[in-house]
């Protein structure tokens, strides 16, 4: 891929609450299996979106960079399960975006799909099943052989595209 990809970011599910860190912004989501209240909140600065809490961080790393610093916090890079979630987590990019954090520039956004295990066998990093996608056109790629890893796009109806983790871009935890 070229040099000058749009800037990305990433989103990630989290068990645990969020420290303050350096420059980073992703999108954590509180995992179902760990809210056992019937109405669950979120730590402060989280968006609850079912049982899942979400909040979009802002950082230039690849993907298994935003990976790792996920897990640091008990996270990992999001999973998308339905439209609607999937629709959630764009707006809540664009939220980003009308505040000022990525200067209107189109964002693709680092999740948890992969398919570094297995060529074609698209699966994501918090171990849940992989049954929702809506891949924009002619993706995934491949793209020589590299493109392994999944980032959503901010515009249109939040397609995924297949991506080298050689990319530095913006992710959201989950």
């Amino acid at each position: 891929m070229a040099a000058n990809f749009p800037l990305m970011a990433f989103l990630c599910l989290a068990g645990a609450l969020l420290t303050a860190g350096a420059a980073l912004i992703t999108l954590f989501i509180v995992p179902h299996s760990q809210a056992v209240e019937l109405d669950p909140e979120c730590p402060e600065g989280w968006t609850l979106f079912g049982t899942r809490c979400f909040k979009f961080f802002f950082s230039q790393s690849t993907w298994t960079e935003s990976e790792k610093s996920c897990q640091s916090l008990g996270a990992n890079l999001a999973s998308i399960h339905s439209a609607e979630e999937n629709a959630f987590v764009v707006e809540l990019i664009k939220e980003a975006d009308v505040q000022g954090v990525v200067n209107g520039q189109n964002l693709f956004t680092w999740i948890g799909g992969h398919d570094a295990v297995k060529e074609n066998v698209w699966m994501w990093s918090d171990g849940s099943v992989w049954d929702y996608a809506i891949w924009g056109r002619g993706q995934p790629d491949n793209w020589r052989g590299k493109d392994h890893f999944a980032v959503i796009y901010s515009e249109g109806n939040g397609s995924l595209k297949s991506v080298q983790n050689t990319n530095r871009t913006k992710s959201i935890l989950q």
